[in-house]
């Protein structure tokens, strides 16, 4: 069985989360491209994840911190501002069903 599919908020979080990592990073002199797709490589999507201390660190921004300001994020959101989100979780939700 495939893994369940992400809703409209989960994927709001990945995509704040590579948002806010690119950003510090590129505040430290990181090649935004090199960032993001590293950030993608590395994340709980099934692809072979690098070791902890073999990923570069780009700013430490703690869990619980970054849950707070992204749920902020989406209970400010407008209903029109969250439809792609709600589009993905649906085709993701089909995808699931077949």
């Amino acid at each position: 069985m495939p893994k369940r599919p992400l809703s409209a908020y989960n994927l709001f979080f990945k995509y704040e989360r590579e948002k806010i990592v690119v950003a510090m990073a590129t505040a430290k002199g990181f090649d935004p491209h090199e960032v993001l797709n590293e950030v993608r490589n590395t994340s709980a999507e099934g692809v072979k994840k690098t070791h902890c201390c073999q990923r570069k660190s780009y700013g430490k921004v703690g869990f619980g911190n970054l849950a707070k300001t992204i749920a902020e994020k989406w209970n400010n959101l407008d209903d029109y501002a969250k439809i792609p989100f709600e589009d993905m979780a649906r085709a993701e939700k089909e995808l699931y069903k077949v």
